[in-house]
């Protein structure tokens, strides 16, 4: 009995670690009813903006009061962002969305201003260290330039956000693959129909999850 006992103390010591691993593993956080999704429009002058409006309305109008919507172009005209408030909204939000038009291959300014300033306190060591841990980012970006530009020989859409997704990873977020749009302007004769599409992208990925 006792080299048969044996045999089933090392099926269970070799199998049971083997089983845990061979199980499916979630990364990302899963989107229910209850889910809170924080919108971040970086765009410096909505009211000009073709696609991005769009997009931002058809959001709004889809999530309700799931969804909170931050324009930093009317909030902080004179680039002064308030860090507390900032930090506030990102506390109770699982899914975050950054809205903005691609600006030469980067973000636009009042964007960049508010990552240098908001997410410094959540960096390793830093006060809010680890409460950024498990939260969804999402880079939604609308391009004015053609897909034809962001394929080979040239670099990709995703190549250019690295330092971006650098960024949030090494605070806890979970990056996502980014959404995008390319030909977001004015002489599309197509531009809703692209804005829409985009949208749609946008919120099959957050189902997904």
């Amino acid at each position: 009995m006792k080299p048969l006992k044996n045999i089933y103390l090392l099926l269970f010591f070799v199998g049971f670690p083997f089983i845990l691993l061979s199980q499916p593993k979630r990364t990302h956080k899963i989107f229910s009813q209850e889910s809170k999704i924080l919108v971040i429009s970086g765009h410096p002058d909505l009211e000009k903006s073709n696609a991005n409006k769009i997009i931002l309305e058809k959001l709004e109008q889809h999530y309700g009061n799931q969804i909170s919507i931050r324009l930093l172009d009317k909030l902080y005209p004179d680039y002064q962002i308030d860090i507390n408030a900032e930090q506030e909204a990102i506390k109770n939000a699982d899914f975050i969305i950054l809205q903005f038009p691609f600006y030469w291959y980067s973000t636009p300014a009042i964007l960049k201003k508010w990552i240098d300033d908001v997410l410094y306190d959540y960096f390793p060591g830093n006060k809010l260290s680890g409460e950024f841990k498990d939260k969804v980012l999402i880079a939604s970006v609308t391009i004015g330039g053609s897909e034809k530009r962001y394929s080979s020989p040239y670099k990709t859409v995703e190549t250019y956000l690295i330092p971006l997704q650098e960024t949030f990873e090494i605070i806890g977020a979970q990056w996502v693959s980014p959404v995008y749009s390319f030909g977001t302007v004015p002489s599309n004769k197509k531009l809703s129909e692209t804005a829409e599409k985009h949208f749609v992208k946008l919120t099959n990925l957050i189902m997904r999850q």
